[in-house]
């Protein structure tokens, strides 16, 4: 078995055993293990907005007028 079986066997005990605040408490210390948070990201563009060309600025426009229209569903 590996700590976090243990861990969980326990908390499972806890709660059969009706020691709810045991189990929770229990629960609390296997949470990162079962369900890890996820990592915060920080999403750059590969050229500032302002190192762009007019021409690109207008193709980024364009495509952010297509992106944004609605989908057309064909009967």
């Amino acid at each position: 078995m590996s700590p976090l079986d243990v861990m969980l066997a326990d908390m499972r005990a806890k709660l059969d055993a009706g020691d709810l605040s045991g189990a929770a408490d229990r629960a609390e210390s296997c949470a990162p293990y079962v369900h890890p948070r996820l990592a915060s990201a920080t999403l750059t563009h590969k050229d500032a907005f302002s190192e762009l060309t007019r021409e690109e600025l207008e193709e980024l426009l364009a495509f952010a007028k297509q992106a944004a229209q609605p989908l057309q569903v064909q009967h």
